[in-house]
């Protein structure tokens, strides 16, 4: 079982190292570079489960707005995709809806509008994501602006992203406090607490540490029970600390 509820926050940025303020514990996010700056959320979607979350726009959406004037924005990316770039929005691997109104769906570069107005400060994004019938629904201030498949089979994780010269930056909610509306019905907060319950039951009999304290032209031997990564520190006071990394590659004979 597990011994604690961890929340999801905003993390790593998926697309290169744009620069970006995350504050109010990892809620908060404001651009700071001259791109797109994007964080990824801590926990990715699971492959099954229905999920709920939302991002509040602090600010005024850019003007003029246009299929092309999205100044932040909030979704979903896959999980497994890392590249650089001024402006990644655009590519297939991600799926968003922008405070210009405009949002875009995974394996498309269109760019649609979604509705027909600015999403201004104060307006709430929210996302329903049903990973069991791999579908979403966008609402703005709890109205559909835009719903339907998904359309990818990969792993899938919470994003935003936003520009520096952006009117705009974003708070996202992903349960840590209450909604501003409620969920759908079914939809649960997305936290480790709401997550499956693992299948491997004591962690401690696949993946555990092991202390050993070496005295002077002492060896080592490893069996099969001992661990595969081996960490050491030279605490000698006449040289430098150091830490070294030693892999063991156990053969298997027939």
């Amino acid at each position: 079982m597990r011994q604690s509820t961890l929340l999801i926050t905003l993390g790593e940025a998926p697309y290169g190292n744009q620069g970006a303020t995350i504050t109010n514990g990892n809620l908060d996010f404001a651009a700071t570079g001259s791109f797109y700056a994007m964080r990824r959320a801590t926990i990715q979607m699971p492959s099954s489960g229905k999920w709920y979350m939302e991002c509040t726009v602090n600010g005024t959406g850019y003007s003029p707005r246009g299929v092309s004037s999205q100044a932040s924005g909030f979704g979903l990316c896959k999980s497994n995709v890392i590249t650089d770039g001024g402006a990644p929005i655009t590519d297939g691997d991600t799926l968003w809806l922008g405070d210009s109104g405009y949002g875009k769906l995974f394996g498309s570069t269109t760019r649609t509008e979604w509705k027909s107005a600015d999403i201004d400060e104060g307006d709430v994004i929210s996302l329903a994501v049903d990973m069991d019938a791999s579908t979403f629904n966008f609402r703005v201030n709890n109205v559909s602006v835009q719903n339907g498949s998904l359309n990818t089979t990969d792993p899938i994780t919470p994003f935003v992203f936003s520009s520096a010269t952006s009117y705009t930056n974003l708070s996202v909610n992903f349960g840590q406090r209450a909604f501003a509306y409620t969920a759908p019905s079914g939809y649960k907060s997305l936290n480790t607490a709401n997550l499956p319950d693992p299948t491997i039951a004591d962690g401690s009999q696949y993946f555990d540490t092991k202390l050993f304290q070496a005295i002077a032209q002492h060896r080592l031997f490893l069996d099969s029970t001992s661990p595969q990564i081996l960490f050491g520190q030279n605490q000698e006071a006449t040289r430098p600390t150091t830490i070294y990394l030693i892999l063991f590659v156990a053969l298997l004979m027939n």
